[in-house]
């Protein structure tokens, strides 16, 4: 990975960590917990990657495909008993760990990524159709700052050097 990019993935790991922790303190304990534990694992693939290129890819794996996308499924608090609850949780805890067992393949992280972002949309979308007032202004917001913390990552992303090397993403 670039230098620009292991500042990026840093800084934006330091932000889920940050974010998680702030979650914890205000009682939205699993979604705090797995998006500090995303944060921290963004924190570690950058690490990684400024040292050691082998661990980055895979800890960047677990921590984009498996824990953000749990920890926005579950936020402001786990939802499991309607069975479209139970479904998409299911549907991403399964890409997720698919996704990181298989790290080396790009085309199976980028499949799985797809179906995993799909499916939070619909979830959270869902959610937010079928929530009380107080619940669905906490998810607007996040779904608002998710959105355009992906917007600028993405637009970051592109802009430094080397980051789309054919035939090697990391």
């Amino acid at each position: 990975m670039t230098q620009p990019l292991l500042v990026l993935l840093a800084v934006v790991g330091l932000t889920w960590l940050t974010s998680g922790l702030a979650l914890v303190l205000w009682g939205t304990r699993t979604a705090g917990t797995l998006a500090a534990l995303a944060g921290l694992g963004a924190v570690a693939a950058a690490a990684a990657g400024a040292t050691d290129r082998s661990a980055a890819p895979a800890l960047l794996v677990l921590s984009g495909a498996l824990l953000a996308p749990l920890a926005l499924a579950c936020f402001p608090r786990p939802r499991w008993q309607h069975p479209l609850d139970f479904l998409a949780l299911t549907v991403l805890a399964g890409c997720g760990v698919v996704a990181t067992l298989s790290w080396r393949s790009v085309d199976a992280v980028s499949s799985l990524g797809l179906v995993s972002a799909v499916t939070l949309f619909a979830h959270i979308w869902w959610r937010i159709e079928q929530s009380g007032d107080r619940e669905r202004r906490s998810l607007q917001w996040m779904a608002l700052f998710a959105a355009a913390a992906l917007v600028v990552s993405g637009l970051l992303g592109f802009a430094s050097e080397d980051v789309l090397t054919p035939g090697c993403p990391w």
